[in-house]
């Protein structure tokens, strides 16, 4: 069970008032109370203090869970979430979402067990994937950790994760080179005005494998978050903590073709963002937002026609682009680990199950082009032995 602040009680009197009264600071909703002692001498208040104070401590614990959901949310979001990195507050926040739509809990101690079964078996019926429920009761357990953490309930809603299933996890194919063509023609047609622009990026996400993300605060200046370093024998990216997901200051290796792609620039040019999508709707230094960016790629993905996900009819976007380029380095016969550094994958079982997709075809062409170079002197045909004993050869 977790520690909870103990409470003390004070005493206090005001000039127009005969009474001394007590009060204390609850620990869980954090407001004053106040009682009158009905006395009129301060020893004798002070002494209903203290059996005040033995009797609150005493059932302290019945008091945890009585906060409303609303006062916590509140509360975790100014203390905690608001300390976090956009993205991962944006999701803590649509989790809690889904739970207030499904459940719409009165107090954040209602949220039992059993409840929680509740709350993912209605998920399950809406149609969502179990990679999507997953996500969000892992932010939601974080959530009530934090409430455990704080006192503000006894223990954490059990709950299991989905089973995520075996083999690849990949939700769309990577594009092709072909498809990758179609979409920098599309852009005519959904940009007709600044389409030079918009096929950069697209070449850039091609060559480079980055996230959209990245893509958007990718800069020539040394002291962007996201830059391009070109100060060691070969360019790579220079990676503050604060400006990717997993917090480390890094320098990182370029794709030999994204190097190339990245040294067109003249050298009178590579100041400011890699990729200007700046607008006359941006602040001054700004690119537009990652979703509009999403959102111009996806128009351009269905204008070319490039489907990705032949169930759901789902065309090309952004991170199809880093799928394509995981698996074109894949299929060059480059090793998962070093794949998951070019990737920047904590761990490479992320790189293999989610953005590496490897057919039976690439396997052969690269086992073929393996024998054409390196070629094999023992050849299939008559392995007989050159010389018979006598007798015909019986053992």
């Amino acid at each position: 069970m977790t520690d909870v602040q103990s409470i003390k009680v004070y005493v206090g009197r005001r000039p127009s008032r005969p009474y001394w009264f007590m009060f204390y600071s609850d620990p869980i909703s954090e407001k004053r109370v106040i009682r009158s002692t009905k006395q009129r001498l301060k020893k004798d208040a002070q002494k209903m203090a203290g059996v005040w104070e033995r009797e609150l401590n005493a059932g302290i614990y019945e008091q945890k869970s009585r906060m409303s959901w609303v006062d916590f949310r509140e509360r975790y979001t100014d203390r905690h979430l608001a300390n976090l990195r956009t993205k991962s507050e944006l999701a803590s926040h649509t989790a809690l979402n889904w739970l207030e739509r499904e459940i719409d809990p009165a107090r954040i101690g209602s949220v039992t067990t059993s409840v929680m079964a509740t709350f993912i078996d209605r998920l399950r019926k809406r149609g969502m994937k179990p990679t999507t429920i997953n996500s969000h009761l892992r932010r939601l357990r974080a959530a009530f950790g934090w409430a455990e953490q704080q006192g503000i309930i006894n223990t954490v809603p059990k709950f299991k994760m989905l089973p995520a299933g075996k083999g690849k996890k990949m939700r769309n194919r990577p594009i092709t080179e072909t498809e990758f063509q179609k979409m920098l023609e599309a852009c005519k047609a959904i940009r007709p005005h600044d389409y030079e622009r918009w096929q950069r990026l697209l070449t850039g996400l091609w060559f480079l494998g980055i996230r959209i993300s990245e893509a958007l605060a990718l800069s020539w200046d040394s002291d962007a978050g996201f830059g391009i370093d070109l100060g060691g024998l070969y360019p790579a990216f220079r990676i503050f903590g604060e400006a990717q997901k997993n917090g480390q200051d890094q320098i990182c290796p370029i794709a030999p073709d994204g190097a190339e792609f990245l040294l067109q620039t003249p050298q009178n040019q590579r100041r400011g963002f890699v990729f200007d999508l700046s607008g006359p709707n941006t602040a001054p230094g700004e690119n537009l937002s990652d979703k509009r960016v999403v959102r111009i790629i996806s128009n351009i993905g269905q204008a070319a026609g490039v489907v990705v996900d032949e169930r759901s009819g789902k065309c090309a976007t952004s991170h199809d682009f880093r799928r394509a380029f995981a698996s074109r380095w894949a299929r060059k016969g480059i090793s998962t680990l070093i794949l998951a550094q070019m990737m920047r994958h904590s761990s490479a079982s992320t790189t293999e199950s989610y953005y590496v997709d490897i057919t039976s075809d690439d396997i052969s062409a690269t086992l073929h082009q393996f024998v054409a170079e390196n070629p094999i002197s023992d050849t299939i045909g008559d392995t007989s032995p050159k010389s018979v004993p006598a007798g015909g050869g019986a053992c």
